[in-house]
């Protein structure tokens, strides 16, 4: 799918357009195969630059090529069940349009694309840093609801049992924070490499957005090291509990068997069909009822002593 969007200084709002024109934005969604032929043919997009732009795992970079630079990041985005993980977007930046090339479609990219913004095409440079700034913004909308969730967990957790599902839970956030630092902390490198590689032409604001892109994303980071921290200590933590939990039970069971054992084993001597002490003794069972008793309160003792039960 391509949408053109044009809007200069002059125009109050931005335009939807069905040709190329200088000053343009063009969105690029999982485009087809005439569809890239037609960004090759009339934009000098590298069809193996599309490429790189629909491959899942595809990494943040830069790479310049016939004048256009290609900016590689990855951005959140939320599937049909609800699981959070990052896509990469490519935006090429030249002379005369930016290009926004994702797999799926983004829903921030709706948002900017609106009257409300002040998003002016024919200034590409800025627009284009406009569109990283508003991944950073995805980046932080999503962390503060996984903050959100985990802090709920966490709060449950100490009034509660927490169930399976919800140490599933954790470990969906820890691998979802995973992946956001293994895409944001690259993407801060193609970040200073836009800042100080000189492959585009910045004014001073031009300068500062970036600055702030970089400052913003190393916030990103940090959050998320600290939001993986927190959810790796309530799950360890909880983990630990329900292994003390689970040994006390073991021990009590343990000892348990060995005092039924020791009150079991005493008495079926007696059943065997050969001479043993006080078998001829009338008050015999007294006085092996009493020994067992004994034993078994000694060995409760000590069991207890030993905070086995």
């Amino acid at each position: 799918m391509l949408k053109i969007y044009y809007k200069n200084l002059k125009m109050p709002e931005l335009e939807e357009r069905q040709r190329f024109e200088a000053g343009s934005l063009i969105e690029a969604v999982n485009p087809s195969s005439e569809e890239v032929k037609r960004l090759h043919n009339e934009l000098r997009i590298e069809p193996r630059m599309l490429d790189d732009a629909m491959d899942i795992t595809e990494a943040p970079r830069l790479e310049v090529s016939h004048d256009i630079n290609y900016v590689f990041v990855r951005s959140p985005i939320e599937d049909e069940d609800g699981m959070i993980s990052t896509t990469p977007v490519m935006i090429a930046i030249s002379e005369t349009f930016v290009l926004v090339a994702s797999r799926a479609k983004l829903a921030w990219i709706n948002e900017l694309a609106n009257a409300q913004e002040e998003l002016t095409t024919t200034q590409k440079t800025r627009m284009a840093l406009q569109i990283l700034q508003r991944s950073n913004s995805e980046y932080s909308r999503v962390l503060q609801g996984i903050n959100r969730k985990i802090n709920e967990l966490s709060f449950r957790a100490r009034k509660e049992s927490i169930d399976n599902k919800e140490i599933m839970s954790f470990i969906s956030f820890e691998e979802t924070l995973n992946e956001f630092m293994n895409s944001l902390i690259p993407q801060n490198t193609v970040f200073h490499k836009l800042l100080e590689g000189g492959s585009l032409d910045l004014y001073n604001e031009d300068k500062g957005l970036i600055e702030a892109l970089i400052l913003g994303s190393q916030e990103i980071i940090d959050l998320s090291k600290a939001s993986l921290k927190t959810s790796m200590n309530i799950r360890d933590a909880y983990s630990t509990v329900l292994t003390n939990s689970l040994n006390r039970v073991i021990k009590f069971f343990t000892s348990l068997t060995i005092i039924l054992t020791v009150a079991v084993i005493v008495p079926s001597f007696y059943g065997m069909n050969v001479k043993l002490p006080l078998q001829e003794n009338p008050s015999a069972f007294w006085i092996i009822g009493g020994a067992t008793a004994i034993i078994s309160f000694l060995l409760i003792w000590v069991f207890n002593k030993k905070k086995w039960l």
